[in-house]
């Protein structure tokens, strides 16, 4: 089974995908007065993950329930709100997602509240992102599944025996009479395969 075996299927956690500013000339203090400032959104088309969803390189008919309405979630000091102020100082990017892909349109998948970080919590170098969904699941009726069952494995069964390569005799005993010392006799049995099988 692949992924995409699945009805539905929720991929989250740290992405890793970046900003590419720098390919624009977008200096790290640049998308910082960015990323703290009320346009933050205008970040978002640079986003490496939303560029390669759409060209088709990554994820494949998934979809992110987003709006976006919160600040980059990567990289602050830990204990703080404070973008990272280490020696490497990382430019602030999205990249905690969640992901969800949908096998058939008629899937009972609903975001009930769209993706969003939790600014509050400052344990990481990352905040946490959150979304709620009402997924609505077939239910089984196990009566009618272990009748199915049942006949499934008696059709499988039925079939085996049907492959199974069947010999059939012209007698079911040679009788030879009576046989004397040094005196030949000779009987003929035929032997056919009445089956759908070569018997070797």
């Amino acid at each position: 089974m692949c992924l995409y075996d699945h009805d539905v299927v929720f991929w989250f956690g740290d992405l890793n995908y970046r900003l590419n500013t720098d390919l624009y000339g977008i200096s790290n203090d640049e998308v910082r007065r960015i990323a703290s400032s009320d346009k933050f959104g205008e970040l978002l088309q640079y986003c490496q993950l939303r560029e390669q969803m759409k060209r088709g390189i990554v994820f494949q008919d998934f979809e992110e329930p987003a709006r976006f309405g919160f600040r980059p979630t990567y990289k602050y000091d830990c204990g703080t709100n404070t973008w990272d102020t280490s020696e490497k100082g990382r430019v602030p990017a999205w990249t905690d997602r969640i992901l969800t892909y949908k096998k058939y349109a008629q899937v009972g998948l609903e975001v009930v509240r769209p993706m969003e970080s939790v600014e509050t919590i400052t344990i990481s170098d990352h905040k946490p992102v959150r979304a709620v969904f009402n997924l609505k699941t077939k239910k089984i009726n196990e009566s009618d599944a272990n009748v199915v069952y049942d006949d499934a494995i008696r059709e499988a069964d039925r079939r085996a025996n049907e492959e199974l390569p069947q010999v059939q005799l012209s007698l079911n005993e040679v009788d030879f009479g009576v046989v004397n010392y040094l005196e030949p006799k000779n009987r003929s049995v035929i032997v056919q395969n009445v089956g759908k099988s070569k018997v070797s």
